[in-house]
């Protein structure tokens, strides 16, 4: 668990976030219920009402919505056939990587529309319930009191340090976001049991050196690399650090067959 460091009254104390109960839950609830109504009384529009506008104005569109739910029955279904196991280890890396790709497509596919969600009626009173909780679920790890004194104080100072610090620690206990929730994924799994991905979740050959997804050597920018760490390009030729050729330079010629003179820049 992360903690925070705070000087209170010239006292260094902790804070901590704790996963927030049941009471603090039923009150967070009131919130969403009571901002939901407001939203909707202001003329804000429901999920509904504003995919329609979305797709209206182009930014988002039913076969989005329709592909989007083809990637997510795709990734589930290689979910299942590489869970159940019983092939080749490099067709189950295949298989992995390809479920990988899939997800970065799906969240690159639905990314315009999901920006939008907080300008809906649900996302205002989604985003008050989960502030709610944060203001509630920040405490002193010795006297497990609140650090904020109540609803509005959190309100009053959100985007303060400690506050955004809290959200962020919330929102990983809550919604799994992050490595360890990558760490979770059915492909990651298999990929971390085999040892084919480091610890940040990079694919890596037999000795840990990162490769990519047809198991080239690369460095750490993503470029291949031959056997001795040198940059190569996709034919195997060498390239310096700033990726351009390595060759021994020859002149070019005019017309005439003269060499070619370089113009002289001038200030």
């Amino acid at each position: 668990m992360e903690t925070y460091k705070v000087n209170v009254d010239g006292k260094e104390r902790e804070l901590i976030v704790v996963k927030p109960g049941g009471d603090v839950y039923n009150e967070a609830d009131k919130v969403r219920s009571r901002v939901l109504f407001e939203s909707l009384q202001q003329g804000l529009p429901t999920m509904v009402e504003l995919e329609n506008i979305l797709i209206k104005r182009n930014v988002w569109s039913e076969d989005k919505k329709q592909q989007s739910e083809n990637i997510n029955k795709e990734i589930s279904d290689k979910e299942y056939e590489l869970s159940k196991g019983n092939m080749k280890l490099d067709d189950a890396r295949k298989l992995a990587v390809e479920i990988r790709k899939l997800r970065m497509e799906l969240k690159s596919l639905r990314y315009s529309y999901s920006t939008y969600f907080n300008n809906s009626a649900e996302g205002q009173a989604e985003n008050e319930h989960f502030n709610y909780l944060v203001s509630r679920c920040i405490i002193y790890s010795d006297t497990k009191a609140p650090y904020f004194k109540n609803y509005e104080d959190y309100k009053a100072n959100g985007y303060t340090e400690i506050a955004l610090w809290g959200a962020a620690e919330l929102a990983k206990e809550l919604y799994s976001i992050g490595k360890n929730a990558e760490k979770g994924s059915v492909e990651n799994e298999f990929l971390i049991r085999f040892g084919m991905v480091n610890e940040n979740l990079q694919l890596v050959d037999n000795d840990g050196n990162l490769v990519d997804e047809d198991g080239n050597r690369i460095n750490e920018f993503g470029n291949k690399i031959d056997k001795d760490g040198n940059v190569i390009d996709a034919s195997g030729r060498a390239r310096d650090e700033n990726y351009k050729p390595i060759v021994e330079p020859q002149p070019f010629f005019n017309d005439d067959g003269t060499i070619a003179e370089e113009k002289k820049k001038t200030e």
